[in-house]
């Protein structure tokens, strides 16, 4: 067995273990939960927009306490990632406007999208939500693009 290194991360509830990085279970609980899943773009809205289906894999971040960030999706592609913010304090569910930060080979934009739609089910995410699948339209990612999502709720590490 390879004895645990604490190192100056131990504040943030981290260990280092060997080559492992391992989050204490009290860090863990302290954490607003993540589901995890896969984006899978269904259609460019815009006719003159290349047509086809992609799926990359996503992280989904709701807002469910006051003391959360807000609401968002990560999504990671080959040479990108892109982030969807909610601007309101809401969850995936309705029409709204989001911030889109996209970082694509060592350069990055930021900017407001506007005419979110989505649908969320179940409509209010809570701790104890299982399964997550969201559908709906991102306008401004070089074309504007139906979307469907589905995530499932990142278990907690074993205990130690």
């Amino acid at each position: 067995m390879i004895p645990c290194v604490t190192t100056g991360a131990r504040a943030l509830g981290v260990a280092t273990c060997g080559a492992a990085m391992m989050m204490s279970a009290a860090a863990w609980a302290q954490q607003p939960p993540i589901w995890d899943g896969i984006v899978v773009q269904t259609a460019f809205l815009d006719p003159s927009c290349e047509s086809f289906t992609e799926g990359w894999r996503a992280s989904y971040r709701p807002k469910i306490k006051g003391s959360d960030p807000k609401s968002s999706i990560v999504v990671w592609h080959d040479r990108n990632t892109i982030r969807v913010e909610r601007q309101t304090n809401g969850q995936f569910h309705g029409a709204g406007q989001a911030t889109v930060t996209e970082i694509q080979d060592f350069d990055n934009a930021t900017f407001v999208s506007p005419d979110q739609a989505f649908n969320q089910t179940p409509a209010d995410v809570v701790a104890s939500t299982t399964f997550v699948e969201i559908t709906g339209q991102i306008a401004g990612i070089m074309c504007a693009t139906a979307i469907r999502a589905v995530f499932a709720k990142r278990n907690p590490p074993p205990a130690q």
